[in-house]
């Protein structure tokens, strides 16, 4: 870039752009990129949308300038129109609601490309959807028009079952999903697992945007039985359910409490270690646990700037060996190029316990997406030949995002 300036129409308020002159100083002699003069068109939406200027449009003229590339970006006050009706097309499942939910305009509104741009990006988001697009067609009188919202479903459940022979003997899996359970946009989850040592299940139901308010409400129930008597000398039976919502505070401030409760007993044998015959007994919790949310990416769907940060803490309200969790999530986009996008994954927690040693059974273990090629909860502290878990644990991950070599036709 050689030179970026704005042309700003006369009868717009001139100081509301001022910000941009920060963003073009940011640019001017570095390598021309169209993701970074999207970045700033970006920009100026927002800028338009703080301001609640909502017929602004914009539009560039790029000039050769010898080795660089001169960008002038002219923005001007467009036609003033209003939205008559919006029509939702292509859905023979979903809902007309979940679609409509997720729209930041509605009929009678000023028309506005930003929020409705947003509001695409935001039903892409959901996962239910293979394409959305848009169409404006005139209305009943020229100062009204018509928005058309074209849907593309696709498939939304998945079932799968597994069976593994290994060096921990046999393991069965059985799970069901589905992001759009009854054509309401509902998330419903349910899992189990066997093996030779363990039985468990969950059912999980998700509610992205509760009663049209933009929350997300949660709920579930997760059993587990154990029986490490031959290796460990214990066994565990527990059972626990959860409820939570989330919700946008302030912008881009996410909040997001929610309370667990569990049921747990553990029968230690004689023989056992001094460590786990501590865990004998019967333990009932209830836990508060919160999570505030910044939210700086530049987009819900598929992001390629900005970051994600996450701070969660787990109280417990009754104390029956109960435990303090602290954990906390980063993941940082950047775009080297326009085709090849990176992200780095930050991930950490610890547990600490209130009035003795954190259970046994509620030591921490990281996920199996934070630590690929190694088994489920086979790294990290042992006690004897069995692994425990530990108080502590963190996780860092780079992964690329890299432009597809084949045709778009192959889908891949």
């Amino acid at each position: 870039f050689s030179k970026i300036f704005a042309d700003i129409d006369d009868s717009l308020d001139q100081t509301a752009f001022m910000p941009l002159e920060r963003e073009f100083n940011k640019v001017i002699g570095q390598h021309y990129s169209q993701e970074k003069l999207t970045t700033i068109l970006e920009k100026i939406d927002k800028l338009s949308e703080q301001k609640e200027l909502q017929f602004i449009n914009h539009t560039v003229t790029e000039t050769l300038d010898g080795d660089g590339v001169q960008v002038k970006i002219t923005i001007f006050e467009g036609d003033k129109f209003t939205i008559e009706r919006i029509n939702i097309v292509g859905n023979s499942v979903t809902n007309d609601s979940v679609v409509r939910g997720e729209m930041a305009v509605d009929e009678g509104d000023p028309y506005s490309a930003l929020l409705i741009n947003k509001s695409i990006n935001k039903l892409k988001a959901r996962g239910i959807f293979s394409q959305v697009t848009k169409k404006i067609t005139e209305g009943s009188t020229p100062d009204v028009k018509i928005l058309e919202i074209a849907v593309e479903e696709k498939a939304t459940g998945e079932i799968m079952a597994g069976v593994g022979i290994g060096t921990d003997g046999k393991s069965f899996q059985f799970a069901v999903s589905e992001n759009n359970w009854l054509g309401k946009g509902v998330k419903l989850d349910t899992v189990l697992n066997l093996t030779e040592e363990s039985i468990s299940g969950s059912l999980h139901v998700r509610d992205p945007n509760y009663n049209f308010s933009g929350n997300s409400v949660w709920g579930g129930i997760d059993i587990a039985s154990t029986d490490m008597s031959a290796t460990s000398g214990y066994e565990s039976k527990r059972t626990g359910f959860s409820l939570g919502t989330a919700f946008e505070q302030y912008e881009n401030i996410f909040i997001s409490p929610s309370i667990k409760g569990t049921y747990e007993n553990i029968s230690a044998k004689s023989d056992a270690s001094a460590s786990i015959q501590k865990m004998d007994g019967t333990f009932n919790n209830i836990d508060f646990t919160y999570s505030i949310t910044q939210d700086k990416r530049n987009q819900t769907f598929q992001a390629t700037d900005g970051y994600k940060l996450k701070f969660t803490q787990g109280l417990p309200l009754v104390q029956d060996s109960s435990a303090i969790m602290h954990g906390f999530n980063l993941t940082k986009y950047h775009g080297f190029s326009d085709d090849v996008i990176g992200t780095l994954k930050v991930y950490g927690r610890s547990m600490h316990g209130v009035d003795d040693d954190v259970r046994l059974t509620s030591r921490l273990f990281l996920p199996a997406n934070k630590l690929r090629g190694f088994q489920t909860k086979k790294v990290g502290p042992k006690d004897g030949d069995d692994w425990i878990g530990g108080n502590y644990n963190t996780a860092v991950g780079f992964e690329a995002q890299l432009p597809n070599l084949l045709p778009e036709a192959t889908r891949t």
